[in-house]
């Protein structure tokens, strides 16, 4: 048996215990992604409720980026710890 058989023999037995499996690492980042997108959805659902409750438009005057509810987002968006 040569060196690179002998080699390639103990990779094909080590590896596995070594590595974690593909799929289970991309599902576990694709949790943390919607777990997420979820915080942030929230988060502008939240926005909205408030500025209804308050009896406050959603839009600005004309520019999008000075509306109450960008606004707002901003706002919240300074305050989030997450960074």
């Amino acid at each position: 048996m040569s060196d690179c058989h002998r080699e390639a023999i103990e990779k094909v037995v080590t590896l596995p215990k070594v590595t974690k499996d593909v799929g289970e690492m991309l599902s576990k980042a694709h949790t943390e992604e919607k777990e997420d997108n979820r915080e942030c959805l929230l988060t502008i659902l939240s926005s909205i409720r408030f500025l209804a409750r308050q009896g406050i438009a959603l839009r600005g005057d004309g520019d999008e980026s000075d509306s109450n509810y960008m606004q707002l987002l901003t706002l919240r968006g300074e305050e989030d710890t997450k960074g």
